[in-house]
Formats: structure tokens, C-alpha cells, sequence
């Protein structure tokens, strides 16, 4: 039984608008749940992104790249989880402040929503700042590496304009005219 014909008001496919029920019976266990599981796969990316911040730094190439690949799936759970969360976001203002729909609420089901919600953005924000950092760390490595390898080719085109003939080669060509 989809969340739609359950009527939960909350259903896929129902909108921005879907928060129609006055009994937040019938939409807060779904909120819960996707905000549940929108925190364990932050958490996750957050635990990611720091262990990948630090391969960065030691260097470790291979362990950033195997990393990236656990990553992936996780963000694509979120964007899927945050396709399912939209028609609540225009509440989360008021979850946040205690006003509107979080008036219909426990005071303990607005805490643990408001909890969930601040989680799930101090994790993001981790993340991001960590990515952004990371981000800069990897184009001032490759300005780095694209340096050497310019001073590299220099330092060979300038060795091979003075270097002596190699040993056991011909030194003079005798010609017959």
C-alpha cells in the first residue's frame, strides 16, 4: 500500500502542498523515518568525507578514488530521500520555530523532528566545507604537479643541448665523395 492511498498526505506525487492532514498521525511517521534515514546516510557522507580529507592529505590517491566510489551511492540516497522529503520542506521553518503545522505536534515529536533537521544540516555543513577545502587542497596539487612536470621537460630539453655524445657511439662519419 503506497503512502498515497494510505493517506498520509504526504504521498508521492502529491506535491508541495501534501501536509493536508490536520492529524499529524497520518504524515509525521513518514517525516520521521525519511528524516531518520536522510540522518544515518549524512552521517555516513560526513564519516566519509572526513576519512577522505585525510587520504587526501597523506597523499593516498588510490584510498580518495576507493572512497569516492562508497560515496556515490550514498549521495544518490540522498537526493532520493530529498525528493521524498520536498513536499515537507516548506514546513521546516516552522518545525524549527514551533509555529503553524509544529503547533499540531507534541512538544517531544517537534523536539525530535527539530533534532533530526539540525543533524541532518550540521552534517551537510561538515561536508561541504570539507569537500570545498579538499576541492582547493587537489587544484594547488595539480598547480604543483603541472610546475614539475614544466621544469622537468625544461631541465631535459636543457641537459640534452649540452650533454656529450654517449660512449660507444660514433664520434666522426667518413664519407666518400
Amino acid at each position: 500500500m503506497s503512502d498515497q492511498k494510505s493517506g498520509d498526505g504526504a504521498g508521492r506525487g502529491e506535491g508541495a502542498g501534501a501536509i493536508t492532514h490536520e492529524d499529524p498521525a497520518r504524515w509525521v511517521p513518514r517525516l520521521k523515518r525519511c528524516l531518520g534515514e536522510q540522518l544515518e546516510v549524512v552521517r555516513l557522507l560526513d564519516e566519509l568525507s572526513r576519512t577522505q580529507s585525510e587520504a587526501l592529505g597523506s597523499g593516498e590517491m588510490n584510498r580518495v578514488l576507493a572512497i569516492l566510489a562508497q560515496r556515490e551511492p550514498r549521495v544518490r540516497r540522498l537526493v532520493e530521500l530529498s525528493a521524498e522529503l520536498e513536499p515537507f520542506l516548506r514546513y521546516f521553518g516552522e518545525l524549527r520555530s514551533g509555529v503553524g503545522v509544529a503547533m499540531k505536534l507534541s512538544t517531544s515529536e517537534r523536539e525530535v523532528l527539530r533534532g533530526q533537521i539540525e543533524l541532518i544540516d550540521e552534517h551537510l555543513r561538515n561536508v561541504t566545507e570539507r569537500d570545498e577545502f579538499d576541492q582547493r587542497l587537489l587544484a594547488h596539487r595539480r598547480e604543483e604537479i603541472s610546475q614539475e612536470l614544466a621544469q622537468t621537460v625544461s631541465t631535459r630539453g636543457a641537459i640534452g643541448a649540452y650533454a656529450q655524445p654517449l660512449p660507444g657511439g660514433p664520434a666522426m662519419q667518413d664519407f666518400k665523395a
